[in-house]
């Protein structure tokens, strides 16, 4: 099976791919389960880091798959390294990447976890989608103003928030049926 990795691989791009989270042996994502990912910069082995040491530093069980260990919650509702949000860490890597090698074509695809928590309390839900906001407008304006040349941006979503109480709010199940999508041609 080839993926639009592969073809942009053939192609001579230089191939980034990235989860916000450790996505080694989970079941969630399809790649590595149903089809192999060859790319040239992956953000697993960060979040895989990341994972192990909030696993530790919160004496989480050991038998806990890293895929399924939370960055945030209740309880840890901070960002989670050194006062940066988890969001700005892929934002930063695709940042450097068109810096270093801005001659080299590039194909990147990050998978965004805003919407991912599900806290019980309500009033939090909104804390990583606002963080969120403000690191992808930082980084596209950033990117808009110094790598708009030959560049195309997809601001995509998938399903937005999917448990608690949100799935009742009409606005939730308009954006779980339809997720949005932007394409920026500078």
């Amino acid at each position: 099976l080839t993926s639009i990795f592969d073809h942009a691989k053939d192609h001579k791009y230089i191939t980034f791919f990235g989860e916000e989270f450790c996505e080694t042996k989970s079941p969630y994502v399809v790649q590595h389960n149903y089809f192999p990912l060859d790319v040239d910069i992956s953000l697993t082995p960060l979040f895989c880091h990341l994972a192990s040491d909030i696993k530790r530093r919160r004496n989480l069980p050991k038998g806990k798959p890293l895929h399924m260990v939370e960055f945030e919650s209740e309880l840890y509702p901070k960002p989670c390294v050194k006062g940066r949000q988890r969001s700005d860490l892929p934002l930063e890597y695709l940042r450097g990447l068109w810096d270093l090698h801005p001659l080299v074509p590039k194909f990147a695809f990050v998978n965004a976890a805003a919407a991912h928590w599900f806290p019980v309390n309500e009033a939090l839900r909104y804390i990583k989608a606002e963080a969120y906001d403000e690191s992808i407008v930082s980084f596209l304006q950033g990117m808009l103003e110094d790598h708009s040349t030959n560049t195309i941006f997809v601001v995509r979503s998938d399903h937005g928030a999917q448990w608690g109480r949100a799935p009742l709010e009409h606005h939730t199940q308009i954006e779980h049926a339809r997720p949005w999508n932007n394409i920026i041609i500078p």
